[in-house]
């Protein structure tokens, strides 16, 4: 009988070991989708060396009033874009084919 018991508990933990395992945590999606995301992106890094030309004082004012007026356009604001951001970054892969299509948005107005 203990015998039995013990197969038990042990049969019992390896289930809930496994469980455990196989359970991976979902991260919710973006508040921005990602082909608003690439277009935001690619609309963003054209007008960045623009700020770099300017006196370093109003660099980051313009680029902060720049950006939200962008993404009010859209429909987002800064903490969504930000949120966004942090998502992309917590996985490589996703970020680099984001930063990929981006490349490719930029590539195709290049050769207009």
């Amino acid at each position: 009988m203990p015998r039995l018991f013990l197969v038990f508990i042990l049969l019992y933990l390896l289930g809930k070991t496994m469980v455990g395992c196989s359970t991976s945590e979902h991260t919710p999606p973006p508040p921005i989708p990602d082909t608003v995301m690439v277009n935001l992106l690619t609309e963003l890094l054209i007008l960045e060396p623009a700020f770099k030309e300017m006196h370093f004082s109003l660099q980051d004012s313009i680029a902060k009033v720049y950006y939200e007026r962008t993404l009010q356009e859209k429909g987002h604001n800064l903490q969504e874009f930000i949120q966004s951001m942090k998502w992309l970054q917590e996985d490589p892969k996703r970020m680099e084919k984001t930063y990929s299509r981006v490349l490719e948005n930029l590539e195709k107005m290049d050769s207009q």
